[in-house]
């Protein structure tokens, strides 16, 4: 499975570092890992997630 950093995600979905550290606080990403540094990798899944997300987000407040 690949994994990517927070910059990687970030940029793969267009919204900012600061953005994925709030839905990680807020819940909505359990489970993510994290690499000996201790920094954020986000799974092919929780990519998918996000890009389920992400969407949401846009259309709610296209409306």
């Amino acid at each position: 499975m690949k994994y990517f950093s927070i910059s990687e995600a970030s940029a793969q979905l267009n919204i900012p570092d600061s953005t994925l550290r709030f839905y990680e606080k807020k819940g909505l990403l359990p489970l993510i890992e994290r690499d000996d540094a201790g920094r954020r990798l986000f799974s092919e899944v929780q990519m998918a997630l996000l890009e389920t997300l992400v969407c949401l987000k846009k259309h709610a407040y296209a409306h």
